[in-house]
């Protein structure tokens, strides 16, 4: 695998992502009040898209990584 800039790139995306996942971790409880969810179900809801999709995203980032 050689370094190129898609590599760097996406090397940091992916150390900003899971650094902010640990560093802010109730960030998706804190967003809904503030955006006016209320509701119970709508919060699971986003909850579960929000933790699901991180680590898909990080997957879409070290694929590309790989491929480069």
């Amino acid at each position: 695998m050689s370094i190129t800039i898609d590599t760097v790139l996406s090397a940091i995306a992916i150390i900003i992502i899971v650094s902010f996942c640990f560093w802010k971790p109730d960030f998706p409880k804190n967003i809904l009040p503030k955006i006016g969810i209320q509701n119970v179900k709508i919060e699971g809801v986003f909850l579960g898209f929000y933790w699901i999709s991180i680590p898909v995203i990080i997957y879409c980032l070290m694929t590309m990584m790989w491929q480069s």
